[in-house]
């Protein structure tokens, strides 16, 4: 499998998008970790867009929470997630209820 500089460009913009948001997302749960994210990524974005007015630009407690996007969401990744979320929990009860440890001392 090769790795093209597009591919590593767009995976690195994905990662910056991604960062981006969750510092909005937890900046009102973790004030100073939020804002020191957002403070580093914001040098790496590119020129502020004309919606937002440079005092907004400062902060990421000036920033609106993002909106989602329903048509991104794969509803076959979240059915498939569920099932995986329920065999783990079904594993828990019977482990329990066996009473098997967790961890096993060697």
């Amino acid at each position: 499998c090769e790795t093209t500089l597009e591919d590593s460009l767009v995976s690195l913009n994905v990662l910056c998008y991604v960062l981006l948001t969750m510092a909005k997302l937890m900046a009102p749960f973790t004030p100073f970790l939020a804002e020191y994210m957002y403070q580093i990524l914001r040098k790496l974005m590119p020129q502020p867009s004309s919606s937002l007015s440079p005092e907004q630009e400062l902060s990421v407690h000036f920033q609106m929470i993002p909106k989602s996007h329903h048509s991104l969401v794969n509803k076959n990744i979240e059915r498939a997630v569920a099932a995986v979320q329920t065999v783990i929990g079904l594993g828990r009860v019977v482990r329990e209820r066996k009473v098997v440890p967790m961890k096993v001392n060697l």
